[in-house]
Order: structure tokens, then sequence, then C-alpha cells
């Protein structure tokens, strides 16, 4: 598994308290996509990488990216998929579905170019199947999203950008701008951790 390009994770935040499944298909596309990466950070290059950060860079960069994740929100929860396919809609208040999040990680690019068919799984019913899909996701170079939350419903959505070479799993945080890792045993023991949610509920990744 390559090591994750730098990206500036604190710049990258849902800008509402629903729009974290949103947030974090931008950021999917932004791994993937070099000129999407770099029409969001108003240079030319890759995402944070092509001039030092600057005050007001900093700020347009937010502005965008919470256009960007608005967009999103509306597109992915209408009536037509990212590539056009119908689709039922949902209402935005509720956040963004799970099988919403598949159809639109199935129309992303990874960084390598190719698309791969995404589904998405209840991770509760079988943990350690769950975080060994995110893993295998992971080690091919692909992101997959973890809907975490309560005992008693799912509250939040996350992506996982990578696998490393320990076995753990690193995640970007949509409500911090952050990325962290998150380890095998927290998972299956429910201590996650992520903007205060502790339980796997599903996982949304690629198909073998």
């Amino acid at each position: 598994m390559p090591e994750l390009p730098e990206q500036p994770w604190g710049l990258l935040k849902q800008p509402d308290q629903r729009s974290c499944g949103a947030a974090s298909m931008v950021v999917a596309r932004l791994l993937g996509d070099p000129a999407y990466a770099a029409f969001l950070d108003g240079s030319e290059g890759p995402v944070g990488l092509a001039f030092p950060r600057t005050v007001a860079g900093d700020a347009a960069l937010r502005e965008r990216f919470k256009t960007e994740t608005l967009a999103m929100h509306q597109r992915i929860t209408g009536l037509a998929d990212v590539i056009g396919k119908p689709q039922s809609p949902w209402p935005r208040k509720f956040g963004t579905p799970p099988w919403a999040v598949a159809r639109q990680l199935s129309g992303t690019r990874a960084a390598d170019g190719t698309l791969a068919r995404y589904d998405w799984h209840v991770a509760r019913t079988d943990l350690p199947a769950a975080y060994q899909r995110l893993l295998d996701a992971g080690n091919s170079d692909r992101v997959s999203a973890i809907f975490v939350g309560s005992t008693w419903m799912p509250r939040h959505v996350v992506l996982a950008v990578g696998a490393t070479a320990h076995g753990t799993v690193n995640v970007y945080d949509p409500a911090r701008g952050e990325l962290s890792e998150l380890r095998r045993l927290a998972f299956l023991r429910g201590e996650i951790d992520i903007a205060g949610w502790d339980v796997a509920w599903f996982v949304v990744t690629p198909n073998a």
C-alpha cells in the first residue's frame, strides 16, 4: 500500500450536521482525481502539495469544499445517481443512506483511474468480516465508507482512505477534518471513538 499523500485535512470539514456522507464522497473523489483536487485547492497540482498554504488560499479551499459538499449531498440523495441512473430520492435531513454511498463510490475513480463496483454490508452482524473488507479495500488502493453511531442507531459517515502495514485503517473524519488510525480491536469492541461515536453499523466496500 503506497503512503497516503499529505492533505490539508483540517480544511476539509463538513459544512453542516447532515453532510458527513457527502463530505466523505467529495474527499473520495479528491483522492482519485488530480484535476478535481487541483480545482478544490485552486492550484495546478495535487491538493495541498503544489504551493505553500496561505490564509487566503485556505479560506478559498474551505469555501469550495463547502460548496462541493452541499452540491454532492443534493446529488447523492436526488433522483439520479452519479452515472445518471434513476434512484429513489432520500430526505437530506436524514443524511446519506449506505446504498446511495455505494452508488456514488461505484462511479468514483481510484487513484489508478479505475472504477470498482461497491456494495454496502451490515457490519454489526459480523464485525471481523467487516473490518477485513476495509483492510482489503485499503490494500487495493481503494477507499471505503464506514457508518458509525451509538448502540441504537448509525449517526455519522467516515471514509477509510487506506490500510497500514501493521493491519490498521486510516480514517478521514469529516466532522473534525482529521485523519486517524482505526485499530481492529477497537472496531470489534465497539470502541471506535470517532466524532464521539463508537459502534460500526455499515461498511461500503468494493466487491472482491
